[in-house]
């Protein structure tokens, strides 16, 4: 891992957008990869001081608009084999002969209003259409200003410091940040005041989309609202019912541990609960795509016990396509009716 130099204070907004590829065996085809990229999902890693990594890009985008969880310099840097809670390699001899970078710019926000955001990486897509990672960035961008308040009349935004990171091979030389540069399209302008949405405006939110945008693969949206969210308004029990299938479908999508043993954790929590009020968004997800999120939403909807699923249940366990989620609703409608299917 790399200090990019690049210092974030908690609640800071900020944007990564990586691409490159890096060859894991140069010379030789083999299975660790040789196109390995930023978009793969796994193999770039980011750190914020002395906390643990985590993945700043998904399975399939080279970009991603987030807000800080803590406060301390950025770090990067890729994977190749077993790596400590904190990025850190356990074998470093397997990065040796590695050839080829991810490039990494890193944006930092002087607003938190994704419209104007969205502005400034559609001006940069208008210099670089081809870029995918702008591409990402913008699409990102579009999607959350849908879901917060935008200041009329705003066109332009200052952004800063803009930090260039080349992760290269085994020595990961890092090209030096050019701190306080603007990024190309953005204009100098006078910043407007932050509009913050409301608890109650990120609650409405997440209760009309959170499902849709889970089984769409935007679990990443997902878990940054609720984060946004005080504390207490957290420990809600649909709150929590859709962390739990965010993080389910965040380790479907990148077989990561670490979300897996989260989505079991509120998983356990939900059953313990029984709480009704669960019972809306579990029913919402039976109508996902994703037969995994259909399933879990079935069998959870069992052990809650609230009756109003029953037809819900009723229509999955007769015509699902998929023979385990009919049988998971069976046992739910069996469990919360007390008859046979």
């Amino acid at each position: 891992m790399k200090d990019t130099g690049v210092y974030l204070n908690k609640g800071d907004t900020y944007s990564l957008l990586a691409m490159g590829s890096i060859d894991y065996c140069p010379g030789r085809i083999c299975k660790a990869g040789n196109d390995v990229r930023p978009e793969d999902g796994w193999p770039l890693m980011a750190r914020i001081g002395n906390h643990q990594y985590f993945r700043p890009v998904h399975r399939g985008i080279n970009a991603h608009t987030t807000t800080a969880y803590q406060s301390g310099n950025l770090f990067v840097g890729y994977r190749e084999g077993e790596i400590n809670p904190y990025g850190e390699p356990l074998n470093p001899e397997h990065y040796h002969n590695d050839t080829g970078a991810f490039h990494v710019d890193v944006i930092v926000w002087q607003t938190d209003v994704y419209a104007e955001i969205a502005d400034v990486f559609e001006s940069m897509k208008a210099e670089n259409p081809g870029n995918k990672a702008v591409l990402d960035a913008l699409y990102h961008a579009n999607i959350r200003k849908s879901g917060r308040p935008t200041v009329s009349g705003v066109e332009e935004a200052v952004v800063t410091p803009k930090v260039e990171q080349e992760v290269s091979g085994a020595k990961e030389t890092a090209v030096s940040p050019k701190v306080g540069e603007k990024v190309p399209g953005a204009k100098m302008a006078a910043i407007p005041p932050k509009v913050k949405e409301t608890s109650a405006e990120i609650e409405d939110l997440l209760m009309q989309s959170g499902p849709q945008l889970i089984d769409e693969g935007k679990y990443d949206q997902v878990l940054e609202l609720i984060e946004d969210l005080p504390g207490e308004r957290r420990k809600h029990v649909q709150i929590q019912t859709l962390a739990c299938f965010a993080s389910l479908k965040a380790y479907l999508s990148e077989a990561d541990q670490v979300k897996k043993l989260n989505w079991w954790a509120l998983r356990k929590k939900l059953v313990h609960w029984g709480d009704r009020d669960a019972t809306p968004l579990l029913v919402a997800f039976l109508k996902a795509e994703d037969a995994y999120l259909r399933k879990y939403a079935a069998e959870l909807l069992g052990h809650i016990g609230d009756e109003r699923a029953l037809e819900a249940l009723r229509e999955v366990g007769e015509h699902d396509e998929s023979h385990r989620v009919r049988r998971y609703a069976r046992w739910a409608y069996e469990e919360i009716s007390g008859e046979k299917f």
